[in-house]
Formats: structure tokens, C-alpha cells, sequence
């Protein structure tokens, strides 16, 4: 009668058995999970790279950053000899007025505003030693920041290497399923007698 499914074992108009045919549309939709799941890791890998994109480029301006600390440090660095130059020279004059005075001369007027110069030359290289030191430190934090960043990205990137191995298994999985499945529809369809009494 019509609106009665097929009885166990018996063949339908296309020739195949009913549980030949629950047995290909298993196969299927198995192959269509192995598909399914193949594009779900393929998806992951993509975005776990994309976030170690992410990451690199963080690391790479934190190393820039750490670049311009350096060059500051140099530059702050190349100016300390200049103001030892002026203190040497003051210097000099210092001591050469202390003579004067200890041999019986006389005593220089601005010695008092010698002494205040090197002063101030003392307390300069002190600022830019300062300097060097805060450049030098805020360098070693961006570098150990872009270290930190480039650790998350190398681990991204094994992930998402994980997750595409993953997805190529699974499609090889898929393949060989449907290249299998598509083989033993095309026996079934060439040997329908045979098919039929399994």
C-alpha cells in the first residue's frame, strides 16, 4: 500500500536493498561530519594566526619602541663627554688660580663663579645619567614586553598548525570514505541481484 515504508530486505525502484541504502546514506553523512569538522579546524587554524598576526605586530612595535629608548640612551650618553671636557677645563683654571694665590699672586676674581659652572656641569651629567638609565630601563621592558608577545604568537602558531593537521586528516579521512562509498554504490548498481539478498 502507498504511505507504508518498504518491508526489511526488499528492493526499491532504484534496485538497492533498504539497508544497503541506510548503509550508503550513513557512509554520507559520516563523510559530510569528516568535511564538517575539516572546515571547523581549518576555520580555528585561520584564526588562531590571525591573533599571532596580531601578536607580531604588537612585538614588532615594542622593538621599535625599544629601539628609540636605545638611540635616546646614545644620544644622551654622546653628550656626558662634553660636560666632563668643560669641567676638566674649568678645573684646570681652578687649580691654576689656587697656585697664584699659594705662590704669593693674586687671587682670581671669578674663582667662586668657576666652581659654581663645574657645579652645574656636575649636575647636568648626573641629569643625562639619569636619563641613560630611565632609557635603558623603559629599552629592557619594551624588549622583555615584545618577548612576551612573541611566545604567545610561537604558541598560536603551533595551535593553529595542530588544528590545520586536523583538518588535512580529515579531509583525507572524508576522501578515502567518499572514493570507498562512491565504489561500493557503483558495485551495488552493476551486481543488483547479488545486493539485493544481502
Amino acid at each position: 500500500m502507498s504511505g507504508q515504508p518498504p518491508q526489511p530486505g526488499t528492493v526499491n525502484s532504484g534496485g538497492l536493498p533498504e539497508t544497503r541504502l541506510r548503509f550508503f546514506s550513513q557512509e554520507y553523512a559520516d563523510i559530510q561530519k569528516l568535511r564538517e569538522r575539516a572546515q571547523k579546524n581549518a576555520h580555528t587554524a585561520m584564526k588562531l594566526r590571525h591573533k599571532a598576526s596580531k601578536f607580531m605586530t604588537s612585538m614588532e612595535r615594542y622593538k621599535h619602541k625599544a629601539t628609540i629608548m636605545r638611540e635616546r640612551a646614545s644620544a644622551a650618553t654622546a653628550k656626558i663627554p662634553e660636560f666632563q671636557d668643560q669641567m676638566k677645563e674649568l678645573q684646570a683654571e681652578i687649580n691654576a688660580g689656587a697656585q697664584a694665590v699659594s705662590s704669593g699672586g693674586v687671587r682670581p676674581r671669578d674663582q667662586s663663579k668657576l666652581h659654581l659652572r663645574v657645579r652645574k656641569m656636575q649636575e647636568k651629567v648626573v641629569k643625562y645619567q639619569r636619563k641613560i638609565a630611565y632609557y635603558e630601563a623603559k629599552a629592557s621592558h619594551y624588549m622583555s614586553v615584545s618577548s612576551v608577545k612573541k611566545v604567545h604568537a610561537d604558541v598560536l602558531e603551533e595551535k593553529a598548525k595542530a588544528y590545520d593537521i586536523e583538518a588535512h586528516n580529515d579531509n583525507l579521512r572524508a576522501d578515502r570514505l567518499q572514493q570507498a562509498t562512491e565504489q561500493d554504490v557503483s558495485e551495488a548498481g552493476t551486481n543488483k541481484t547479488q545486493i539485493g539478498r544481502l
